[in-house]
């Protein structure tokens, strides 16, 4: 997969989605509950996915499983998503996950986008306003 494509999926899947994939205990996950994913658990195929790497950042991912030649080729990429991911988990006051505000989410993705000369044209289609 290159790199357009995974920001691509990820904005697209962390869009629709609309909240993190978080539980009050681990905090963020790669599969959460509900089927909720983080950025990099949206594009990590069920095939390589591992209980035990929850909790663990990609580069320690990278460091500890055997994963697709495209996901340790898109590390520094996957990192900034997973911190746009983990940077938007809110909880309410009684522990409850708040939805992602989607504009600052958008700034976010377009502002990676940017970053690594990739497009955001993807990001037109789930706002008009930012």
């Amino acid at each position: 997969m290159k790199s357009q494509e995974i920001f691509n999926k990820v904005a697209v899947h962390l869009i629709k989605q609309g909240i993190a994939s978080h539980d009050q205990v681990s905090g963020c996950l790669y599969r959460g509950p509900n089927g909720t994913k983080c950025a990099v658990g949206a594009i990590m195929p069920d095939s390589v996915y591992r209980k035990g790497m929850e909790t663990s950042g990609i580069g320690a991912l990278i460091q500890n499983f055997k994963l697709p030649n495209w996901i340790i080729d898109n590390e520094n990429l996957l990192s900034e998503l997973q911190m746009v991911h983990d940077n938007r988990a809110a909880t309410d006051y009684e522990g409850h996950l708040l939805p992602f505000d989607i504009q600052d989410l958008v700034r976010d993705l377009r502002e990676i986008a940017v970053e690594r000369n990739l497009s955001s044209d993807i990001l037109k289609d789930y706002t008009s306003d930012v």
